[in-house]
């Protein structure tokens, strides 16, 4: 039980101390300069403790594999991510501010992802993979409810941004494991945020629709925000389980090779278990 608690407890902390990070540089500095610095700083200081406590993670920072899964999952991640460049919203920026969007986008990706895949998944992964997806999920999720703190907070719009947050971060867990690569996933982040930086604002913007919603209504439009994504998750990660269905479309894989490379390399690179030897974060 105090195992529990004490990763429970390293679980919270580094996901507010990320938070924290927004809120101690200097005044001087625009709020989107600001931003990118942060984000800079947990691509830079979280994959030391990642390091430290020699999380299962640490496996994923490598190239994604040449698989079956691997394809499908980096084919996925594209595919939603070329969805979200053309989307109607998309705008084209100046050549500076185009720059300037496409670093923003960059170290979100990969921040969030270390933060959120590598530290957080990695501490509860001694828990199953279950625990450790829908956890980490929750935690990503949860961790928005920092944009509507104070002056912003509208309980719809936290509501709703935090189920699609959540379904957002199970389908990144899902191409993460089925890519072997966090970088996958770091990718697929920074290009599905792309309306974040190019897309038109306008005073009084909201990210979800009108905030009035009846009860009932509010609650069916928050699950459904999430619902397409946890679609998609579950789907990636029943290939990934390798059910018999996939074994036919698995043969060209298997005559090149590749299906023995990747059962290898799962073997030596990525243990089924979490090493029970570990300590414990404390």
């Amino acid at each position: 039980m105090l195992n529990k608690f004490s990763d429970i407890v390293g679980v919270v902390g580094f996901s507010i101390s990320s938070l924290l990070l927004f809120h101690l540089l200097p005044e001087p500095f625009s709020s989107d300069v600001n931003s990118i610095i942060a984000y800079a700083l947990m691509a830079i200081i979280f994959p030391y403790f990642i390091w430290s406590y020699r999380l299962p993670t640490m496996a994923y920072f490598r190239f994604p594999e040449i698989s079956f899964t691997s394809a499908i999952g980096f084919l996925l991640a594209l595919g939603l991510g070329v969805n979200a460049i053309l989307s109607p919203r998309a705008i084209s920026l100046p050549l500076s501010a185009t720059l300037q969007g496409l670093v923003y986008l960059a170290v979100i990706g990969i921040g969030e992802e270390i933060v959120s895949r590598g530290l957080v998944f990695g501490i509860l992964y001694k828990y199953g993979k279950k625990i450790a997806i829908f956890g980490s999920s929750l935690a990503f999720g949860l961790m928005h409810l920092n944009i509507y703190l104070g002056e912003y907070w509208d309980p719809w719009q936290a509501f709703w941004h935090v189920c699609a947050a959540f379904g957002f971060g199970v389908l990144a867990c899902a191409i993460m494991l089925a890519t072997k690569s966090i970088w996958v996933a770091c990718i697929y982040h920074a290009l599905v945020d792309w309306t974040v930086v190019f897309s038109k604002k306008a005073e009084g913007d909201v990210i979800y629709p009108d905030a009035t919603s009846p009860l009932w209504d509010g609650l069916v439009d928050g699950f459904f925000s999430m619902s397409i994504d946890l679609f998609l998750a579950l789907f990636l990660l029943w290939i990934v389980r390798g059910p018999k269905i996939w074994r036919f479309f698995r043969k060209p894989f298997k005559f090149f090779g590749l299906i023995e490379k990747e059962d290898e390399a799962t073997t030596s690179q990525h243990p089924s278990k979490f090493d029970e030897s570990q300590q414990p974060l404390t």
